[in-house]
């Protein structure tokens, strides 16, 4: 209890001096490491806003804690289904799963986002290449390379790791 409420006392610190994102950072690591305490819950209660929510998740997508970042996802997406944050929610979402091999999971999560969301390739959407992704990863070739077409298409910029 007394390390979570340092730790929200340096977060706090950080906001006070304008650096957000450390903030945040160091928030998101009260709720991974003190689930259970009251500071966490007071943490989540402060992060309640879905932009913010939104940032904690790709904060913790970026750790590789891909099953928090999926459930902060969703709790954006439940605040304001219609919001553009739940849109990027929910196509973090399908990038946890693939980078999880839940490809099959992921597929499913693309889908819903194409059908609720209808993006275009020159909307600039990243959907198409993620989806693209999956269906490589679960070896569907020919299905992945229509969405990788259309995501060329797009004016989208999409770091790749190279294998070694």
């Amino acid at each position: 209890w007394v390390k979570a409420q340092a730790e929200a006392r340096i977060a706090q610190c950080h906001e006070r001096s304008g650096d957000n994102q450390k903030a945040r950072e160091i928030y998101a690591e009260i709720i991974k490491k003190y689930p259970d305490t009251e500071i966490a819950k007071d943490v989540r209660e402060l992060l309640k806003g879905p932009d913010t929510l939104l940032e904690t998740g790709i904060n913790l997508e970026t750790q590789k804690e891909y099953q928090l970042a999926i459930a902060i996802y969703n709790r954006v997406v439940e605040k304001d289904p219609s919001a553009q944050a739940a849109r990027e929610a929910e196509l973090h979402i399908g990038i946890c799963q693939t980078a999880m091999n839940e490809t099959e999971k992921a597929i499913k999560t693309f889908e819903t986002y194409f059908s609720r969301y209808k993006p275009a390739p020159e909307d600039d959407d990243a959907a198409y290449f993620h989806i693209g992704h999956a269906l490589e990863k679960a070896g569907r070739a020919d299905e992945a390379r229509k969405y990788l077409e259309q995501a060329k298409k797009a004016r989208i910029v999409v770091k790749v790791k190279p294998k070694n």
